[in-house]
């Protein structure tokens, strides 16, 4: 029998204490870093103020993440707010028009492959064999469901900051007294599923490790997009920005505002993370008109260089000294920030790289 789990009512400030939550806490916190690409879901169409209502929550160090409740035309009905811990996923549920649209139905799927999601006879999702279900009565505008990690087959060891990012897929369906919607991330549309979904990639669970490095390397921080041509040195195939044949590194696209956070990686050849170091986290806070770049470097790593290239076209070099912003550092540094104009004028997202110089802390 399908194990329902329920909803639990959340107030603003029962939501801001949820798994430790330390208000004023910054995204780039090291005390624990996101999973590379915290953008992975949020933020579809939504205004920079709705974008702000619907990411309010920090755990250690880490910034919850928002997706859109659309209707059947796109327009938003509400908003959700996800964060995890070690333990759980929380995903809130809220309403755009606090006044007027009350919550009534919930039905919600997390799981790590879209594969097992229940459908029905024409491959759509059934909603109505979804895990997560409520049926909502009076003035409720927002509710928070808390779905054990466990219950998706995550361990705690692939939870670590030290293992590769897990991703999650969040599949949702929310009536309103005003209209019913569909849960959709930013990245949904440009999907070839033919439903609404949201993608998240999980905060690590513990703290970012400290690592040994016996002198400097050059690093780079984890996108979806690699630099190279040749199939060995792209081994999840990704996108190919078509810079290199061989050399290793990664591109960074925001399709809109949103705040993320990339792993850093040094010495990972041939693109293969695994291989690499983990030296450091990189948060990107994309406003629309700006992006704020925060450079953090883990325990026993400092930067001694940092280049960045923010742009609304597609870089064409992936000489460092060309990217256009770069900093160094007579005193070795554990952090930086670039804050670079820049807007997408023609429709494919902002384009980031960013490199550093890393070595070991003497």
């Amino acid at each position: 029998m399908k194990k329902n789990i329920d909803l639990e009512m959340a107030s603003i400030a029962q939501r801001r204490s949820f798994l430790r939550i330390a208000a004023g806490a910054g995204a780039a916190a090291l005390g624990a870093g996101l999973l590379a690409a915290c953008g992975g879901g949020g933020d579809d169409e939504a205004t920079s103020s709705s974008r702000e209502d619907a990411q309010t929550r920090i755990v250690n160090g880490c910034r919850s993440k928002a997706a859109a409740v659309v209707d059947t035309a796109g327009t938003p009905l509400g908003y959700i707010d996800f964060i995890n811990d070690g333990v759980n996923a929380s995903v809130l549920i809220f309403s755009a028009d606090n006044t007027n649209c009350k919550l009534r139905n919930i039905k919600l799927w997390l799981g790590t492959d879209l594969a097992t999601l229940p459908r029905d006879g024409a491959g759509m999702p059934d909603y109505a064999a979804f895990p997560v279900q409520q049926v909502v009565s009076g003035d409720v505008v927002e509710r928070e469901a808390l779905i054990p990690l466990a219950s998706l087959g995550l361990s705690s060891a692939a939870l670590s900051c030290a293992a590769p990012a897990p991703k999650v897929y969040l599949v949702g369906q929310v009536t309103t007294s005003c209209a019913n919607g569909t849960v959709r991330g930013y990245d949904s549309p440009s999907s070839t599923a033919s439903f609404n979904f949201a993608r998240f990639d999980l905060c690590c669970a513990d703290t970012l490790p400290p690592v040994v490095l016996a002198g400097c390397e050059t690093a780079f921080a984890k996108g979806g997009y690699v630099f190279t041509t040749d199939a060995k040195s792209n081994p999840e195939g990704l996108p190919t920005l078509g810079l290199t044949r061989n050399r290793w590194g990664w591109g960074i696209n925001l399709v809109a505002p949103s705040i993320t956070t990339h792993r850093i990686y040094a010495g990972a050849g041939l693109n293969q993370a695994s291989a690499g170091k983990l030296v450091g986290l990189l948060t990107v806070d994309y406003t629309g008109s700006q992006a704020t770049v925060t450079y953090t470097m883990a325990p026993g790593a400092v930067m001694t260089e940092a280049h960045l290239y923010v742009g609304d076209r597609r870089p064409t070099t992936i000489a460092p000294g060309q990217f256009g912003n770069t900093q160094s550092f007579a005193t070795p540094a554990t952090t930086h920030t670039f804050t670079v104009p820049v807007s997408d004028s023609n429709g494919d997202g902002v384009w980031l790289i960013a490199h550093a110089v890393v070595c070991g802390r003497n």
